[in-house]
């Protein structure tokens, strides 16, 4: 039996997704399984996830809350392990995840690496980290125990974005055990703000102060 579940919700990422189930093939540790979820995908990730695990399952549902939820159901791991398909981990991530657990932690997540040496990419991954350690929050690479997982009832699958940040809020508000590893790390794709930082970074703080002023506004504004 699996400890840890690596859940890996993809729609259309033939691109990137081998990168990633790369990075979790090369890891030190070894006691995982791999749920790949096609939401929606008309391209060749199915194929190129099935080189890497049986374990993918196809979906329509255009929603990455209800990927990582029916990903959790799914799971046989004590452990649950949320990558983004467009993301890498270093070879200590998943041994790092284990040992956090194992000295009691029930959520939380690593150190983001910025993916080039752009000065942009350097201040987001700083930015990221600071807030996820000051808030005890997560992003969207993150794990939490299955146990509290579904105690909370997962994602809220209502929500298009923010919905890491609140699951991460509402295992905090349940006094769950936080930690933010910085002894590993995982480098997210720069893809987002490739044509312009400065229009991705106005739009994101624009909805970072949304969602700290009023979370319900938030809510209606990007949901499903």
């Amino acid at each position: 039996m699996p400890e840890i579940s690596i859940i890996i919700p993809a729609h259309n990422e033939g691109k990137c997704i081998e990168r990633i189930l790369n990075s979790v093939k090369d890891s030190d540790y070894k006691n995982y399984e791999i749920v790949v979820i096609c939401d929606s995908c008309s391209d060749d990730t199915e194929k190129i996830s099935k080189k890497f695990t049986k374990r993918v399952y196809k979906v329509k549902f255009k929603n990455t809350s209800k990927n990582r939820n029916f990903g959790a159901k799914k799971a046989k791991g004590k452990i649950l392990v949320f990558l983004d398909a467009d993301t890498k981990i270093s070879k200590s991530y998943l041994q790092m995840i284990k040992k956090s657990v194992d000295k009691g932690a029930q959520y939380g997540t690593a150190k983001w690496v910025n993916e080039t040496n752009s000065l942009f990419g350097k201040y987001w991954a700083w930015g990221n980290n600071r807030a996820n350690k000051r808030s005890k929050t997560i992003s969207g690479n993150c794990f939490v125990t299955k146990e509290v997982f579904e105690k909370v009832r997962g994602f809220d699958e209502t929500m298009k974005k923010g919905e890491d940040t609140d699951l991460g809020d509402r295992l905090r508000q349940n006094n769950k055990n936080y930690i933010f590893i910085e002894d590993t790390y995982y480098i997210p794709s720069e893809r987002k703000y490739e044509k312009s930082w400065f229009n991705f970074w106005t739009k994101a703080i624009l909805e970072s102060w949304l969602y700290k002023l009023s979370k319900k506004s938030y809510k209606k504004k990007f949901s499903h």
